[in-house]
């Protein structure tokens, strides 16, 4: 038995039903936003598909999950786990990050059949995939739920719901999202975030039985402070996309501030003082965070897409599923 094999079985042995890959910012099918929601275009599903084909041309498997990435890493893991690839439009603002929370939601209650078969998930996400996950433990606060029973009082979801719009090709109202994060509700989610800037809140963690229904852990690609742009051409520091792309570096979207007073405040924000002179690394609040030195320091920025775009490689495939294994299915 492989390595990899090993941990799938470690995987599968503590429940895990499904695993969840989620690319970041520029590598869906509307990375502009022209796409987003749009069934008054001629040939819009069609066209958002060819977009994605020729993004994963283009990309590759730098900062993208591709189909034969998929596929490798449900093989090489025995076959018993389904893995799903998940795709979302990936603008830079937080309505198509939004979109791209409800999308996972749909996604992972396809899954879902009781909490027997399904007691856990795992998902993956590569950049500001994991502003989607942090969307999805919001919703899925008890508080959150609460309120989604009630007439009189709006949950978070919901007004967020308003200001975006729901895609009809994927619910065609709110009474079936609630439904399918009511139904998400009964499984443990595990996280993993792949050099995520923090940004979004993430939602309190309530305990079921003897553990609680969510548990994050962000891995991060660093090699010293302070991160500065002195080191940028050879990305010196580590991932400088993580570092910099938080608060305040969102393109413009007329929907951007209406959602920053539903979201509330970000955990950090970029300044002109940290990017000249170097700070330290930006790091989540929530979860476990792992800094990781790759040991690729001195390759070009463009080699590695600024030390952003490496984990989703094939060759860090045995590397991170040790990690994940290591972390959450110690048996």
């Amino acid at each position: 038995m492989n390595k990899m094999e090993e941990y799938g079985k470690q995987m599968k042995s503590e429940g895990v039903s499904h695993i969840y890959f989620v690319h970041g910012t520029w590598a869906g099918d509307s990375p502009l936003g022209f796409l987003s929601k749009s069934p008054k275009i001629p040939f819009n599903k069609q066209l958002r598909r060819l977009v994605k084909v020729n993004v994963d041309k283009i990309m590759g498997d730098f900062g993208n999950y591709t189909e034969g990435y998929r596929e490798l890493f449900e093989q090489s893991i025995g076959g018993e786990i389904p893995c799903v690839r998940i795709n979302w439009g990936s603008g830079n603002y937080h309505s198509a990050r939004v979109e791209g929370a409800i999308t996972l939601i749909k996604e992972i209650a396809k899954g879902i059949k009781n909490s027997s078969v399904n007691k856990r998930v795992l998902l993956l996400g590569h950049s500001h995939a994991g502003q989607l996950f942090a969307l999805l433990t919001t919703f899925l606060e008890e508080e959150e739920l609460s309120l989604m029973e009630t007439e009189n009082e709006v949950c978070k979801m919901e007004k967020l719901v308003n200001v975006v719009g729901l895609d009809q090709d994927i619910y065609t109202g709110i009474v079936q999202l609630k439904d399918d994060l009511k139904k998400i509700d009964k499984v443990f989610i595990d996280i993993v975030t792949f050099g995520t800037p923090p940004r979004y809140q993430w939602g309190k963690p309530k305990t079921k039985g003897d553990e609680d229904n969510y548990r994050l852990l962000n891995i991060i690609n660093h090699h010293h402070e302070p991160v500065s742009i002195l080191g940028l051409f050879n990305t010196k520091d580590g991932d400088y996309v993580q570092q910099w792309g938080v608060g305040g570096t969102d393109t413009y979207d007329s929907k951007n501030s209406d959602i920053e007073k539903i979201i509330g405040s970000e955990q950090c924000y970029i300044s002109i003082e940290s990017v000249l002179t170097g700070g330290k690394r930006n790091i989540p609040k929530y979860g476990k965070t792992l800094l990781i030195d790759n040991g690729d320091e001195g390759k070009k920025a463009k080699e590695t897409v600024l030390r952003h775009g490496l984990y989703t490689c094939k060759e860090k495939m045995l590397f991170n599923t040790e990690l994940i294994t290591t972390q959450f299915y110690k048996g």
